[in-house]
């Protein structure tokens, strides 16, 4: 039976090493439109609830044409997005107004209230050049940096960009066991969408804080709440 399960493992890692391999070879959103590895095959009943826990909070949406589209990058105003609304900010974000928070992100972009309420919550800050670069790519150690601000898991003293907060995730056991082994090699990679929802619910599924999930303390009382 030990032989027969690493086996099924085994080729599930290798059929996702290849996918996100493949994605990070070719690169940008036409190459991970022509992949043939959706994530809804890769990690099947997870996956599908996955999609439906987010969204039932409206976390992910999908598209506005409603695809969801996994198999996609994601850029860094929509990953802002996703954890700000994850944050129970989303009204604040879209009642916001001011002055822009970042010189490249402007006052009425569809997402610069989401930036400024997560610069606020410290769950983002610009580049060194003072930038956010809303429509770059963000990366799975970018992503990682978003997460653990939410949940407030630190990175260990002294560790380096891009590894210390993934694994600060992963030490906390907050990311799924087969992407723990190969996001951290993906780190500088742009993230996948499919991958971003799976880490994102695993994440908020096992951070417990006093017997609660994430989506337990986050979202209690709300019409949407989980049975």
């Amino acid at each position: 039976m030990g032989d027969v399960q690493a086996g099924v493992r085994g080729g599930f890692l290798a059929r996702l090493a290849a996918f996100v391999t493949a994605l990070s070879v070719i690169g940008g959103v036409a190459a991970a439109q022509s992949t043939p590895a959706p994530f809804a095959q890769l990690f099947g009943a997870f996956f599908e609830e996955a999609v439906d826990h987010l969204g039932r909070y409206g976390i992910v949406t999908g598209d506005p044409d409603g695809k969801l589209r996994p198999e996609d990058t994601l850029t860094r105003a929509e990953a802002t997005k996703i954890l700000v609304v994850a944050a129970g900010q989303e009204e604040a974000a879209l009642a916001w107004s001011g002055a822009a928070p970042f010189p490249d992100v402007a006052a009425d972009a569809w997402y610069a209230g989401y930036v400024a309420v997560a610069q606020d919550l410290g769950l983002v800050g610009g580049y060194p050049d003072g930038t956010f670069k809303p429509r770059g790519q963000i990366t799975y150690a970018e992503l990682a940096a978003l997460t653990a601000r939410l949940l407030g898991v630190e990175p260990e003293a002294g560790g380096a960009w891009p590894d210390r907060y993934l694994s600060a995730l992963v030490d906390a056991g907050l990311v799924q066991p087969d992407l723990a082994r190969l996001i951290p090699t993906q780190a500088n990679q742009p993230a996948v969408r499919g991958a971003v929802i799976v880490l994102i619910h695993y994440a908020f599924q096992h951070h417990v804080v006093d017997g609660l999930t994430y989506y337990e303390r986050a979202f209690a009382g709300s019409d949407q709440e989980l049975p």
